[in-house]
């Protein structure tokens, strides 16, 4: 055994970003935290300028609680907020889920994201 481990290592020193980079995964978180797949005549899964797993907020009257998956634009844009990407999702924040880290000598933990 490892003389070095050290059990005082919390989960939350392994604070992280976990961005969601499939339509399944977006799918489930979606569904994890309630919100609606897709609507107002849009599908869940989007060709438009929005690139990752994105939702509304309550300043959207008409896209409220909707969740959709981008499809369009490089891997890299999922790091940015969707008003980032085109000023016309100002209402929408990205949905991220919980991940997986290594910390410090390779072992791992869950860490939890906020929405926005």
């Amino acid at each position: 055994m490892n003389s070095s481990f050290n059990k005082s290592i919390l989960v939350s020193d392994f604070k992280g970003e976990c961005f969601i980079t499939s339509a399944t995964d977006c799918y489930f978180e979606a569904k994890n935290k309630s919100l609606g797949i897709g609507g107002q005549g849009y599908s869940f899964v989007t060709e438009g300028t929005v690139k990752g797993c994105y939702a509304y907020d309550s300043s959207s009257a008409k896209y409220n609680g909707m969740a959709f998956y981008g499809e369009k634009g490089p891997i890299s844009t999922m790091t940015l907020k969707p008003v980032e990407q085109n000023d016309a999702y100002s209402s929408a924040y990205l949905i991220r889920k919980q991940c997986l880290k290594a910390g410090k000598n390779g072992i791992f933990s869950i860490s939890s994201l906020s929405n926005k």
